[in-house]
């Protein structure tokens, strides 16, 4: 027993006399490790960011080797009752470090989504669950941004950072109201006349880089009036197509008359379809007004001109039905009124033959011919 406790002491102070010199030893590596870090690593200033993040990987790296190797030598100095040797360029590596994972793993991350988002195809982007899920992402970044401790706000990568989540946020707007169904192959000539690129929506190829890389940020006044209009347009659009469905199966109306069957207009019916005419062409010289109307003006010109001459024709329609009514009913008064005028010219006949043929005659045969004339002109 007594050789096993001497045994086990020598290797003791072996033990301890190794973990004294291990521990030397790492600490003059980790002065020479913080020299390199502050040499070479991710901070060293004007650095590009793509650069900085490969530089905090391979920092990382090796820090995790020597945080594991100063794990054991301090659990060594715990055991063995020796003095707790402090590392403090160790710890503000590390402190550095988790303040540049920080910025640059959003860095990374926020790269990596906006390059995702930019390889979306047209079709994708169009639909509206996918502008709600980039919204709600860039805004995500953009309050870590905010998070984000001061002293890292002047890093390089964070403003590039900061730059490329603002600008996406700033396109995604207008990318929406591109994306809107209004806008029609005459308005995509107008973004390629205004931007210079070639826009070709209708081609798989076509993704949302291809719109971002066109600088629709450069001319967002111009860009906001080409999508506003395209809506504006689709608007008058719509309700052409609803003015030329609703008169494609509107009818005339037709009455009795007599044992004649419907040949003439009913009355009630017409008095609507002249209603509904005035009301439409009223809306058609709204529309002639309005700015968005040039593509259309052809189309709503026609359409003024027909229901003008269906209006004019129902009116004359309309006018030739009155009149013949008031026609026949002067023709069936005026049965009656020829047969008096015909016995009363027999009485004055008579008298005028007693009158002879002098000025009392010809006063008779005067009045009885202004009689006539008058009812002749009822009758016309």
């Amino acid at each position: 027993a007594d050789e096993v406790t001497e045994k086990l002491r020598g290797m003791q102070s072996g033990f301890r006399r190794g973990l004294i010199r291990n521990v030397r030893t790492f600490a003059v590596d980790v002065v020479a490790f913080r020299n390199d870090f502050e040499a070479n690593g991710p901070g060293v200033p004007g650095l590009p960011p793509m650069d900085a993040c490969e530089r905090l990987r391979k920092f990382q790296r090796l820090y995790e080797e020597r945080e594991r190797k100063y794990e054991g030598y301090n659990a060594g100095e715990h055991l063995f009752g020796l003095p707790i040797t402090s590392y403090p360029e160790l710890e503000k590596t590390r402190n550095e470090l988790a303040l540049l994972d920080k910025l640059y793993g959003l860095y990374t991350t926020v790269l990596n989504t906006v390059a995702e988002y930019n390889d979306l195809t047209w079709y994708d982007v169009q639909q509206d669950a996918t502008m709600e899920m980039m919204n709600k992402k860039m805004e995500e970044f953009q309050n870590a941004c905010k998070k984000m401790p001061k002293d890292l706000r002047s890093w390089d990568a964070f403003i590039e950072l900061k730059k490329t989540v603002d600008d996406f946020l700033d396109s995604l707007p207008l990318v929406q109201q591109l994306a809107h169904p209004a806008l029609r192959p005459r308005h995509w000539q107008q973004l390629m006349e205004l931007t210079g690129k070639t826009l070709n929506v209708g081609s798989d190829a076509f993704k949302l880089s291809t719109l971002l890389e066109a600088g629709i940020l450069s001319s967002r006044e111009e860009v906001e009036d080409i999508a506003s209009s395209a809506v504006k347009e689709q608007a008058i659009e719509v309700k052409l197509a609803e003015l030329s469905q609703d008169w494609a199966i509107k009818q005339l109306t037709f009455g009795q008359f007599k044992n004649r069957g419907p040949i003439v207009l009913n009355g009630g019916a017409t008095a609507e379809l002249m209603e509904a005419l005035e009301e439409t062409q009223m809306a058609l010289g709204s529309m002639m007004a309005s700015r968005f109307i040039t593509p259309f003006k052809e189309e709503v010109s026609e359409w003024i001109t027909k229901l003008s001459t269906v209006s004019e024709i129902l009116e004359m329609w309309l006018q030739v039905h009155g009149a013949a009514r008031r026609f026949r009913r002067l023709c069936v008064c005026g049965g009656l009124r020829f047969r008096r005028v015909g016995r009363r010219r027999r009485r004055r006949r008579r008298r005028r033959s007693k009158a002879g043929g002098g000025v009392q005659g010809a006063v008779y045969e005067r009045e009885g011919q202004r009689k006539f004339e008058g009812l002749s002109v009822l009758c016309a």
